[in-house]
């Protein structure tokens, strides 16, 4: 069981860090390219053509990913503040939860041992409470 929004954050965080890395990747192959084309560049005096037309476009994919992994990091960073800020959350069962149900409140989880009925299930303290009533 898991709250929605805690849920939905955990796989944005991840998607981001997945387009982080890709990003970093192609950062890393676009600047071994454009030393490639520099050192061309330096041997034949100046690039002609061809040559010319791929280090601009290789100059402005660099500085594009450059953007993108800035605006990823920024993004990461502040997800990481908003996790830091805990927050108490219940949710309440009407009729019965069930035993080995996992209950998670973000990175918080607990399994229910036994059956409970018309239960409040809380997060306090960094604990995952079970209160019947």
């Amino acid at each position: 069981m898991f709250i929605g929004t805690h849920e939905q954050a955990i796989r944005k965080q991840k998607e981001m860090e997945a387009e982080f890395k890709k990003t970093k990747e192609d950062q890393l192959k676009l600047a071994k390219l454009l030393k490639k084309l520099l050192a061309k560049e330096k041997e034949m005096g100046e690039l002609v053509g061809r040559d010319k037309l791929s280090k601009l476009k290789v100059i402005h994919s660099f500085q594009v990913a450059n953007q993108k992994i800035d605006h990823l990091t920024e993004e990461l960073k502040l997800d990481e503040e908003d996790e830091n800020i805990e927050e108490e959350g219940f949710i309440y069962v009407k009729r019965t939860i069930y035993q080995n149900v996992d209950v998670h409140f973000g990175k918080y989880r607990r399994e229910i041992s036994s059956n409970f009925q018309k239960t409040q299930i809380s997060l306090i303290d960094s604990e995952i409470k079970i209160n019947t009533n």
